[in-house]
């Protein structure tokens, strides 16, 4: 309904544009809200007097629905956003870029040292009700490239986000972010060394997921753009997981 509401006869689609970049915050704003329960924890404050803990993990059953819902409202392409009646009296372009980098913040965040480590330290404190790391790592897999799995050709807007998935596997493999903390409602910040965690051999072992994935799509796919992009992926991995 936006052109309806915003437009009016004689007038330019100056607010048609300010209310639609105002609708795509919001549903980052929202996400977000979402995001943060992944890993998360509820803090209640107390007395010393007062029985029971002050810090406790978001129960699994609620991250596993926020994972359910990022990968409908997030990782799934956006086509409500993307009505092209509307975006074409707004921009000439810009959409997919849009798109992308709406997607790989969320995805970033989510596969952040210092929340992986929050996970790894709930599953040490609580090993069957929690939500663990290696779910997270394999929700996050099949809600991005659980298509191209059943043999699907994907759009450009997914193939974006299967690179951006690559890539922030390739930084927890190879990089040691200085600032990266556990850092938690005040709490003092405490580094997370990602090469002595699981995180860094999760993340080389989902590479070899995903290239094996990639293998097999490429090999049964009759599209070229689709084929293109798995063996860009393949190599990719090759090289990371297997460099000269």
């Amino acid at each position: 309904n936006l052109i309806a509401w915003t437009t009016t006869p004689g007038e330019d689609y100056g607010d048609l544009r300010e209310i639609y970049g105002e609708l795509v915050g919001i549903w980052g704003l929202y996400t977000g809200h979402v995001l943060a329960l992944v890993g998360g924890v509820n803090q209640t404050l107390k007395a010393s007097d007062q029985a029971g803990p002050v810090f406790v993990p978001v129960s699994g059953e609620r991250q596993r629905a926020a994972l359910a819902f990022l990968g409908r409202e997030v990782f799934a392409t956006p086509s409500w956003l993307l009505d092209q009646d509307l975006l074409r009296r707004i921009e000439h372009g810009g959409s997919i870029e849009r798109v992308r980098q709406a997607q790989t913040a969320r995805l970033n965040q989510l596969l952040e040292p210092g929340r992986m480590q929050r996970l790894i330290e709930q599953e040490a404190f609580d090993p069957r009700g929690t939500y663990r790391l290696t779910e997270l790592f394999d929700d996050v897999r099949q809600a991005i490239w659980g298509d191209v799995a059943r043999g699907a050709t994907v759009d450009v807007y997914r193939r974006n986000l299967q690179r951006a998935h690559v890539e922030r596997l390739e930084y927890l493999l190879t990089q040691e972010p200085a600032t990266t903390t556990t850092q938690v409602a005040g709490l003092a910040r405490n580094p997370v060394d990602v090469s002595q965690s699981d995180i860094r051999a999760l993340a080389r072992a989902q590479l070899g997921e995903l290239e094996t994935l990639a293998q097999r799509g490429a090999a049964v796919t009759a599209d070229r753009v689709m084929r293109a992009h798995l063996n860009d992926v393949m190599a990719k991995i090759g090289a990371l997981l297997r460099p000269r």
